[in-house]
């Protein structure tokens, strides 16, 4: 799959929050295993290493380039700035073969306001479907601005 750029810094923002949070609730509490390194950040990290890896092999993915790319990060300095480099470049335009552009895919409650169905638009109904996206993925194809809402396809995936 591909990752935009927003859903991985997105991501690499909420894990930093997240750790500073976790830093300071140490400190406060003196919940630390040595002076550097905490119990609960280094569960907190190796618990997102997978994850971590995941959203940068979709990022690599989306420009274009290899999942095997993240190895080159074992290199010190000089690896981590390729990397960042990668990160921070654009999406590669159209379909690549890691998958569909990213950027053509449209919100469900943008698409149910076109279409004036103003109950999907409820909270109860926007939690909803962030509890299910998880689960289902909705891509929307042919959708933009050349096209209407009649000529769009939509296919679910589960």
């Amino acid at each position: 799959g591909r990752s935009r750029r927003r859903e991985y810094w997105m991501f690499i923002l909420f894990t930093f929050l997240i750790s500073i949070i976790l830093t300071i609730i140490e400190m406060i509490f003196g919940w630390e295993i040595t002076e550097d390194i905490g119990v609960l950040t280094t569960l907190f990290s190796l618990i997102m290493l997978i994850p971590s890896l995941s959203v940068t092999v979709r990022r690599l993915h989306d420009t274009g380039k290899s999942g095997w790319w993240i190895l080159i990060s074992l290199i010190p300095l000089i690896g981590g700035i390729i990397i960042l480099i990668f990160t921070l470049m654009d999406s590669e335009p159209g379909s690549n073969k890691y998958g569909p552009y990213p950027k053509k895919a449209v919100c469900i409650i943008k698409i149910f306001s076109r279409l004036g169905w103003s109950f999907f638009l409820k909270p109860f109904f926007r939690k909803f479907v962030l509890l299910i996206s998880g689960t289902l993925y909705l891509e929307v194809r042919n959708f933009g601005e050349e096209s209407n809402i009649e000529e769009t396809f939509l296919s679910f995936y589960w």
